[in-house]
């Protein structure tokens, strides 16, 4: 019983790590990633620049916005949507 505890406490202690590593990326990277793609199509960005565009997202997450939490936690979300996909085809395809 001790080894199935020790893994399941491995198992909540990776995923935590991956949730924070994901999380740190979706509030760093993915504001960069979207100014920047956004400058490229769309043209100047029509307030301070980049730092006026990542305050906006922090204020925003600070007043608790969904849609800015959702782009936060949007690389871990993909993460899981795709594990669940890989689970599924793995599953449909030993009971074929």
């Amino acid at each position: 019983m001790h080894i199935i505890e020790s893994i399941q406490s491995l198992s909540i202690r990776k995923e935590a790590l991956l949730l924070l590593i994901l999380f740190v990326g979706g509030i760093v990277l993915m504001p960069a990633v979207i100014y920047f793609v956004g400058q490229m199509i769309f043209g100047t960005y029509g307030g301070d620049g980049f730092g006026g565009f990542f305050g906006a997202i922090g204020t925003k997450l600070l007043s608790a916005d969904g849609v800015a939490w959702l782009l936060v936690a949007s690389p871990y979300l993909i993460l899981q949507c795709l594990r669940i996909t890989a689970y599924a085809w793995r599953r449909s395809r030993k009971t074929s």
